[in-house]
């Protein structure tokens, strides 16, 4: 007891990685003293380990080291943090830090929306261009992964979710045609067989059409008769 008084007196912080604690009773005491940013000192096995959220990868930290900003005194689970969106998918992987910039790190007052991080990706988007895009990044993307983006298509132009194209972006559009749009549609890279041009192009001319081309055409022509992908 003498002893444990004047550790209290001096003022001494009890770490089991430094001097041990000789009883239970020592470690109460001694726990009162930190703050919350001493924990890691004897907690920092428990951080490496942590799965749910994972804290630590690639000998990264992925959270804070000040405990205290998450945990209690009291007990270690549960942590009363909870950030104001999700940390799911790659989220959970990104460092606090990447969003959190500033030594120390700032918090409050970090941007909570997606462009808030990714504004230099939207920017620097060719395919498709981004430019005339709102900035409603969920609408496209997900936390799980930036690609495939699964974004909305100009059903009025083109159904592809109640008509026959339901596929991929990529199967219709060429990035080599330039930016998404209309214009860099490539139908007869998907339509073959019976709608090989070998096939198509002497019943078409049967049909007396002025506009059907004779020779090298876009490989989107076809949508100047069937802009819908319809018959």
């Amino acid at each position: 007891m003498k002893g444990l008084l004047l550790r209290l007196l001096l003022g001494l912080t009890c770490f089991t990685w430094q001097l041990g604690c000789e009883s239970p009773k020592d470690f109460e005491v001694a726990h009162v003293q930190l703050t919350g940013n001493d924990c890691v000192s004897c907690h920092r096995p428990d951080y490496e380990q942590a799965q749910a959220p994972l804290h630590q990868q690639m000998q990264k930290n992925l959270y804070p080291l000040q405990c205290g900003s998450c945990h209690d005194k009291d007990r270690w689970s549960p942590a009363h943090f909870q950030h104001p969106f999700p940390l799911d998918g790659q989220h959970a992987l990104t460092e606090c830090r990447q969003c959190h910039l500033g030594s120390p790190p700032r918090f409050a007052g970090t941007p909570n929306q997606c462009l808030g991080c990714h504004q230099t990706e939207f920017e620097r988007s060719t395919f498709p261009g981004h430019a005339a895009f709102q900035d409603t990044c969920l609408d496209c993307h997900r936390t799980s992964a930036w690609k495939p983006a699964t974004g909305l298509h100009p059903e009025e132009k083109f159904a592809i979710s109640t008509g026959v194209h339901q596929y991929p972006c990529l199967s219709c559009h060429n990035a080599s045609l330039g930016l998404n749009s209309a214009a860099n549609t490539d139908c007869v890279g998907c339509h073959d067989g019976v709608h090989e041009r070998a096939v198509l192009d002497p019943i078409h001319q049967a049909l007396g059409l002025s506009d059907y081309p004779t020779g090298a055409a876009p490989a989107n022509f076809c949508l100047n008769c069937h802009p819908a992908g319809r018959r």
